[in-house]
């Protein structure tokens, strides 16, 4: 499903990108075992039920202050301040890098003996008998605001739908209430594919860390917003998002220009999941391995370090004007509104981003190969 994203900004300032060769910093992977019960994976059959990275390519903050009386009787005006920052990669780089890691991630998988099935192995699975089948999904911005979320070119997968967003339709339940997402319920694919190990990666990208100051009860609203490239380990990334009045419709749209908007939280955290089999006995997998990151993996030399910075100061009048009916106190409101552009070498980033990738899931495809067939 193609979603468009729209980036709109009130000022664009552009910084330079000479910087040093792809490097990545300290890796430190992590088994996220969960139960600890035991774990048999009986068939060195593997399935790729999904393969997601997701590029963090714009954020849009908003924060402020509220107005309302002072010291000394005095009042203090109300702020806010905007930042929108966005990456400036073209979406082709972004779609040959997620091409580039799933082939490399493949072949690693056969050649540690594993036998990978094609995606269509699972056409006549009665787990997907509702859902669609889809050959090279398109990239698309619905799954997290302000990231292009992009799949392999020639994958086949299957989606159970996708809501008005765009976004693909997961879980078990009714409206907001829903239990089980797809990962959990890969025993059961496993279970119909022969006990085959059900693969599930899910990666984020994100490119700058940003920090919120400034109470609410008055004072200066401050944003700061610092670039740095690295593959997530657990991160929560605060944007925001356009919000439409007519309930019938859904708009994607992130930036200044946003008719109305509304906070979310994107939840980034990096992982593979293995799972296989089905307990006659409570439908529990036989195994599970999740791979994951104890901290984020930075990619270095692609975009200088860079710290942008949009605040607005309060107006105060502690001392007013006398009036022939009393002291009047008045004081403006006040905010501010900047965006910045951040330029990255596009040959560089596909470099540096596609070593982290093929880092993680090295590892833990041999994690899971020691672990279990050893």
């Amino acid at each position: 499903m193609k979603t468009g994203l729209v980036i709109a900004a009130a000022l664009i300032i552009g910084f330079s990108t000479a910087v040093s060769a792809q490097t990545l910093g300290d890796f430190k992977p992590k088994e996220d075992r969960g139960a600890m019960g035991p774990r048999k994976f009986p068939s060195k059959d593997v399935y790729i039920a999904n393969f997601s990275v997701n590029y963090q390519v714009f954020n849009y903050r908003k924060v402020s202050s509220k107005g309302g009386g002072g010291l000394m009787g005095g009042v203090i005006g109300k702020t806010q301040a905007e930042l929108a920052v966005g990456l400036d990669i073209p979406a082709t780089t972004i779609q040959q890098i997620t091409n580039d890691a799933y082939a490399k991630f493949v072949n690693d998988l056969k050649a540690k003996g594993f036998n990978v099935l094609p995606g269509d192995a699972a056409k006549n699975i009665d787990y997907y008998k509702a859902y669609e089948r889809h050959q090279g999904l398109e990239m698309s911005s619905a799954e997290a605001a302000g990231f292009l979320t992009a799949y392999p070119s020639d994958a086949v997968f299957y989606i159970k739908g996708f809501d008005k967003s765009g976004k693909k339709k997961d879980g078990v339940g009714l409206g907001t209430f829903q239990w089980k997402s797809e990962v959990e319920r890969f025993n059961t694919i496993s279970s119909q594919l022969n006990d085959a190990a059900i693969i599930d990666v899910n990666l984020y990208i994100l490119f700058m860390n940003d920090e919120e100051q400034g109470g609410k009860f008055g004072g200066r609203s401050s944003l700061t917003a610092k670039t740095n490239l690295m593959l997530a380990a657990d991160e929560g990334m605060k944007s925001r998002v356009a919000t439409n009045t007519d309930k019938s419709k859904w708009t994607n749209k992130v930036g200044l220009t946003a008719p109305g908007s509304k906070e979310v939280i994107v939840d980034c955290e990096s992982k593979i999941h293995f799972i296989a089999g089905k307990n006659k006995i409570g439908g529990s997998p036989l195994g599970t391995y999740v791979g994951a990151l104890k901290k984020d993996l930075e990619i270095e030399g692609v975009i200088n370090e860079e710290k942008i910075v949009t605040e607005v100061e309060a107006d105060y009048d502690n001392w007013g004007t006398s009036t022939a009916f009393g002291r009047l106190y008045t004081a403006e409101n006040r905010s501010a509104k900047d965006a910045a552009l951040i330029r990255a070498d596009a040959s560089k980033y596909q470099q540096g981003v596609e070593l982290a990738l093929t880092t993680f899931l090295k590892h833990h495809a041999q994690e899971f190969k020691d672990k279990f067939f050893d």
